[in-house]
């Protein structure tokens, strides 16, 4: 039985970069989807697996390169993911389960180091962590918070971190890169 979908959503962007602060960055996005089937009932007037509303904001520092430095390029950031609630679901026989709001921060730094002489990048180096305080949390799009969602018949509440199927918790990753010139120059 096919239905006709109504689908509306909104993405949006401000980044700023003051010319007169080079060092300083921050960018920010923010996305909401709606999406309904008209005249269905409550548990099945909307489209399954519509993502919930979130946004995001990122600061971003730069640390002034010094003349005859080994670095080039440091900064350090600070950003948080929000997440809002998504109780706009496809609910007629436990098809999608409601989700809760939460926060997630990140932070990181990174940096190149130079040859002082020639200023080539020797070597690029970043830290990032992310779900920094280790939020249990179901993003709504995972298919994992279903496989403890029956118990007997009736839908398990998750009360607990140690309950059900989370996200990722926090995250660190390290990342060194190394260019190769197999280039001659003279």
């Amino acid at each position: 039985m096919a239905n006709n979908a109504i689908s509306a959503g909104i993405t949006a962007t401000l980044n700023i970069h003051p010319s007169a602060v080079s060092w300083l960055e921050w960018n920010n996005g923010f996305t909401y989807s709606y999406s309904y089937f008209p005249g269905q009932t409550d548990s099945t007037q909307h489209i399954p697996f519509t993502p919930a509303p979130r946004w995001t904001s990122t600061l971003k520092f730069r640390l002034n390169d010094q003349h005859h430095s080994v670095l080039s390029g440091a900064y350090v950031y600070f950003g948080l993911a929000k997440y809002w609630a998504q109780n706009n679901i496809y609910s007629a026989l436990y098809t999608e389960l409601p989700s809760f709001a939460y926060t997630l921060f990140n932070t990181g730094i990174g940096m190149n180091f130079v040859n002082p002489i020639n200023k080539h990048v020797v070597c690029s180096f970043m830290v990032n962590c992310t779900n920094l305080f280790n939020i249990a949390y179901v993003d709504h799009l995972s298919h994992n918070q279903y496989f403890l969602a029956y118990n007997g018949g009736t839908i398990a509440t998750v009360t607990q971190q140690s309950q059900g199927i989370y996200n990722m918790g926090r995250n660190i990753g390290l990342k060194l890169v190394v260019p190769f010139d197999f280039t001659h120059s003279k």
